[in-house]
């Protein structure tokens, strides 16, 4: 545990209320973009703020650096205003084929008697295996103090498989987020378990702002 978590930590047992630190990581996130691909942002206050489950506040898609830029100032007031946190997708979608997704899901609902969830289509249509991902980044959810040590480690693998690239990694809440591209997973999991890490590919979002 690092010397910060741990203060907080304390923090919060004497007080009671939960240390915020804020996390923006549009700088970072904005690497992985592609413009003309969909992506979805979810807006979350969790059940470790919330105290009771997780509430949904609101949800947006862009289609270009510059929309989320647009919109960036609004995520943050959001969150602030709901103590949430906002995700966004790694991997973007073409418009185009998550659109008629989401026309086959809304009938789907219908014909299954779930046309009251139809608002739920979209969502339920990014995630389908019918709308396939555009782009091939991979999410380790790293949270071991030995990031750099890890960093140094992939590095070399990458360099004696000779593909694969670290694109780019930053903080999350409690942990690092290293987006990688094109690796060789069996070595990237073979690499994860000696730091005491499991590779989880359900790991779909990052988070944007918290």
């Amino acid at each position: 545990m690092s010397e910060v978590k741990a203060i907080e930590q304390l923090i919060e047992v004497v007080t009671g209320e939960v240390v915020k630190r804020e996390v923006c990581n549009l700088s970072e996130i904005v690497k992985i973009l592609n413009d003309g691909l969909v992506y979805r942002i979810d807006i979350v206050s969790r059940k470790k703020e919330t105290k009771v489950r997780d509430i949904k506040q609101r949800f947006y898609y862009v289609t270009s650096v510059k929309e989320l830029g647009d919109l960036y100032p609004t995520i943050k007031a959001v969150c602030k205003e709901t103590n949430a946190r906002a995700y966004i997708t790694v991997n973007g979608k073409d418009l185009e084929t998550h659109a008629s997704v989401t026309a086959i899901v809304i009938q789907e609902m219908v014909l299954t008697g779930r046309a009251h969830k139809f608002f739920d289509a979209p969502k339920e249509a990014f995630f389908d295996e019918r709308n396939a991902d555009m782009s091939n980044f991979r999410v380790i959810d790293f949270d071991s103090e030995e990031l750099e040590s890890f960093l140094t480690k992939l590095k070399e693998m990458i360099k004696e498989v000779g593909f694969g690239e670290i694109v780019t990694y930053y903080p999350t809440v409690n942990n690092y987020h290293v987006i990688i591209k094109k690796c060789r997973m069996d070595r990237v999991i073979a690499l994860m378990s000696e730091f005491g890490l499991v590779y989880d590919p359900a790991i779909k979002t990052t988070l944007l702002y918290y």
